[in-house]
């Protein structure tokens, strides 16, 4: 312990300080702390903020170095050409698909609307009782054509199909190019998608001769 007064070190219970003389009591007693090592508490907490920071550091190079690869990555991807994506495209596209409908040529003699009521034109015999039909087709000057075909028997229709699409002539003979995304008839399954069809005229009737040699005929409307 210390003197209160003075500060000078006393004896284990002195009652007087032999420095001043002074009496020493409680209150003027103090207990000599200075062995005690007052900074350790201190440096632990610099040892403490050191680690922290050491690990904050850590974590933003990896961050860093996280962000570099990624980087690196995206540069060296390879990107996709037109050409390689020309080349995908074209592998799903089916030669029909790409077919192109020939240049529009056509007949004057050719255009308006024409009507034919000949059975054997829609596959039945002249023998097919209460069997009647009405077959029309329109060709337009800008090489589209319109053809409606009706069926009835005994007065009740049975069938009724309307096609559109694009036709053209060559040389006696005009080729259809009709749209058959809703068609489910067997026509155009027997005698092709795109059938050509020679055709002829006297007095204000078109003969038609279909490639099965069969003769159509049809008047002007």
């Amino acid at each position: 312990m210390k003197c209160g007064y003075c500060g000078k070190p006393l004896r284990e219970n002195a009652k007087f300080c032999t420095n001043c003389g002074r009496s020493i009591s409680g209150d003027f007693a103090e207990t000599d702390n200075s062995s005690a090592p007052k900074g350790g508490s201190f440096f632990a907490a610099v040892i403490s903020l050191i680690l922290v920071i050491a690990v904050i550091i850590a974590g933003c190079v990896g961050l860093a170095i996280s962000c570099m690869r990624d980087l690196n990555t995206m540069i060296k991807k390879p990107s996709v050409s037109e050409s390689d994506l020309n080349k995908t495209v074209g592998a799903n596209v089916s030669p029909s698909d790409t077919a192109t409908i020939p240049k529009f040529k056509g007949d004057p003699a050719l255009l308006g609307t024409w009507l034919c009521n000949d059975k054997t034109a829609a596959g039945y015999n002249e023998t097919d009782y209460g069997i009647s039909t009405r077959i029309t087709i329109t060709f337009n000057q800008n090489g589209t054509f319109a053809l409606e075909y009706e069926a009835t028997d005994t007065g009740i229709q049975v069938r009724k199909v309307t096609l559109m699409g694009m036709y053209s002539v060559n040389d006696g003979e005009f080729t259809l190019f009709p749209d058959l995304s809703g068609y489910n008839g067997g026509y155009f399954t027997a005698d092709g998608e795109k059938p050509s069809v020679k055709y002829s005229f006297a007095e204000n009737i078109l003969t038609m001769t279909t490639s099965d040699k069969h003769i159509i005929k049809f008047t002007a409307v």
